[in-house]
């Protein structure tokens, strides 16, 4: 992959970004995942929203902060969320549309 290649994805990425934070009104944080794109979190509602490759992105409910925190410190970013969050949070998918 080349220089502009990288940029090219990282600029789709940051528009994929701001397009989950227009629509959830979460501030969202891009990662380095092969699978997710970032995650952001409402300390009011308990809301983790994840936004994953291919327009997916998922609220998960009642999420306590240690665990988004501990989501934002994993060194695998898929592997914390397949032990600590999937299947343990009440969870909505939404696919996101251009």
């Amino acid at each position: 992959m080349c220089i502009r290649d990288s940029f090219n994805i990282d600029m789709e990425k940051n528009e994929y970004l701001e397009s989950v934070e227009m629509n959830t009104g979460v501030e969202m944080i891009p990662c380095e995942s092969s699978n997710i794109e970032g995650f952001g979190y409402d300390s009011k509602k308990k809301q983790l929203w994840v936004a994953f490759k291919g327009n997916r992105v998922y609220r998960y409910d009642d999420v306590p902060y240690e665990i988004c925190n501990g989501l934002h410190q994993a060194e695998s970013k898929g592997k914390y969320l397949a032990k600590n969050i999937k299947n343990k949070f009440e969870t909505t998918g939404y696919e996101l549309r251009n």
